[in-house]
Formats: C-alpha cells, structure tokens, sequence
C-alpha cells in the first residue's frame, strides 16, 4: 500500500518564524522521515490547488457541493463565503466565519436577497451549511486565493488577478448592500460583528468525465472527498489516528489540514499543538507501518505559497541510517 498525506500550513510559519519555532518539540517521526526520504520541489501553493492537479482538474466549488450533499453542480460555481474585513492599524485584515457565528435564518435571508438584488449580473447565490456559501455565476472569475490561506491575513486591494474590472466592481457593490442590510443592523444591535464581505474564490466548472488515482480518500476536506466521490472512489471520513486507518493495497489519500486555522491566525501556541498531535496520531505509527513492511512508501506534500515540497519515502530508504534524523534536512531546503 501507498499512502499520500497531504499537509497544508507546514511551511507557512517556518519561513515565516523560523526554525526556532520547532524548539522544545519531540517530531522524531518527522526527523526521520526528513533525513531518509527523498525531497522534491512542488509548485502547489496550496491545498486545494494540489487537489485540483491531483485529479486533472481545475476549481473547488462544484466538488464542495458534491461533499455538502448539494444537487450535482451544473453550470459554473464558485465559493461566496461569509467574510468580516476588519480595520487594523497596517489596513484590512480577514475573518472566517470560524470566528463569528452565522445562522441558518442569516444565511438564507441574506443569499436569498444577494440573488435577487445580483440576479442581472447573472449571479444565483445558495448556503447548503450557514458559514459556507456558494454562487453561479454566468461569468468565469479570476483566480483568487482559497478562503483557507487568505483568513487572517491583509486583504488585497483588489485579489481577482487578470480581472478585467468587472469581479472588483461586483466585490465592491456586494460590501454595500451587506453593509446596508437589516441582518447586518440587528446583529449590530447585538453586539455582533457584521458580515460586511464575502470571499469569492475557487470556481469551476464541475468535469464530465473524472478519474481517481486514489483507492480510498480519508478527509473531512471537501474539495479531496467530492472529487473522489464524483469520480467514483471510495471515502470516509478522516481517523482519528492512523491506528484506525485500514490497511489494505492500492493508494490512499489522507488530507490532514489541522493547523491551517491557527496558522492562518497566528496561534502558533495551537499550531505546536497540532503539530505535536499530528506527529503522534498519524507520523509515529506510520513510520512503524513502513518499518514492518505494512506499508510500502509514504509521501507528505507540503503546498505553501510560493511553492512547496513533496517528501517521498521508502521502506527500504529507513536504512539510510547514515543519514541521521534532524529536521534541518527538511526545513533548511524547504525554509530558505
């Protein structure tokens, strides 16, 4: 069996802090797996678009909607999540909705009244979950980051990049009429924040014919499980350990995205956490897996943007044992 984990939010704060925020760690797992296996450069500067390469195609939206339970997704879809842009003193920061509630009556009264209001612009919106939004569009939109990497971070004065006006145009009229919304008003009342934006990334049109290479997914991720269960594949939930994940042959599919919310918010206290978690949970018994020949390689694909890593390793690679275990190897080429 081959396994494939795909781990975003890796990188991102050691190039940003530095090694020193591995200090204090016990990640012998990940030492090993660092010294021994075989390091390659990937071009992903996130998840979602690793997942799209993955399978050969292109967007997220109409996958997502495949994992919500949606009606197959015809046409052209995009993400409309709920977003709060917030003022701080070096500009514009994002919040997703996992900082601020969003009801079921909010969500409905506010994409039924965005539809009408966008109907000409040929924009229909729907909430199958209240802190996820979707929209069809008549218009393909430009490529935008993933609500997931932008959360936390400033927000750009116009991120439709080769946008020919009209999506920063639509952006900029969609903040006035939430600005002006009676939800909005009672949440101020409240004492709640507003949802005064929303991001608008990820959209596609849903392939007519896909494949899997993957035997099995195992995910909460959206995008990873409709792809794979539009294209056929089994999928399940993800474990709680990889002490629960079946083994058998084929190749499967992990996707572990637990420190993308306290990287994207900068709580590197949770993001160590986490990353101590994943160490113990999945990269300790996996590595004992290679080690008993239970599983005969392993890759981590670590996206980050401006390109990430791919760590491939072997079972007979664990006997490089004059490659010592330290984290250096990895993070003093995938860290520059």
């Amino acid at each position: 069996m081959h396994l494939d984990l795909l781990i975003p939010a890796l990188l991102p704060p050691l190039r940003q802090h530095g090694t020193d925020l591995l200090q204090g760690m016990d990640l012998p797992a990940l030492s090993c797996l660092a010294a021994r296996g075989t390091l390659s450069v990937e071009p992903w500067e996130n998840a979602e678009a690793w997942l799209a390469w993955r399978f050969g195609v292109s967007g997220s939206a109409p996958y997502c909607l495949e994992a919500e339970g949606w009606p197959p997704a015809t046409g052209y879809w995009l993400h409309a999540d709920p977003v709060r842009f917030d003022l701080q003193r070096h500009g514009l920061t994002l919040a997703d909705a996992t900082l601020f509630g969003v009801s079921r009556e909010e969500a409905d009264i506010l994409t039924a009244d965005l539809s009408a209001h966008f109907s000409a612009d040929g924009l229909a919106f729907s909430a199958p979950a209240p802190e996820r939004w979707y929209a069809t569009s008549r218009h393909p939109l430009p490529d935008v980051r993933p609500l997931a990497e932008a959360r936390g971070g400033p927000v750009e004065a116009n991120p439709f990049r080769g946008d020919d006006g009209r999506w920063q145009r639509l952006w900029s009229e969609l903040q006035m009429f939430l600005h002006q919304h009676p939800v909005n008003a009672r949440r101020d009342a409240r004492g709640e924040p507003a949802i005064n934006s929303l991001w608008l990334w990820g959209g596609g049109r849903a392939a007519e014919k896909l494949a899997t290479p993957y035997t099995t997914v195992h995910a909460g991720h959206l995008q990873a499980r409709g792809l794979q269960s539009l294209a056929g594949g089994r999928h399940a939930p993800l474990p709680s350990s990889a002490f629960h994940l079946p083994a058998g042959d084929g190749m499967a599919l992990v996707v572990l995205d637990a420190l993308r919310l306290p990287a994207a918010y900068g709580d590197l206290a949770a993001w160590r956490e986490s990353l101590q978690k994943l160490e113990r949970d999945w990269l300790l018994p996996l590595r004992q897996r290679l080690e008993r020949g239970t599983l005969a390689s392993l890759g981590l694909f670590l996206p980050a943007p401006g390109g990430g890593h791919a760590l491939q390793t072997r079972r007979r690679d664990l006997w490089r044992i004059w490659r010592r275990p330290a984290l250096t190897t990895l993070f003093e080429q995938a860290c520059p």
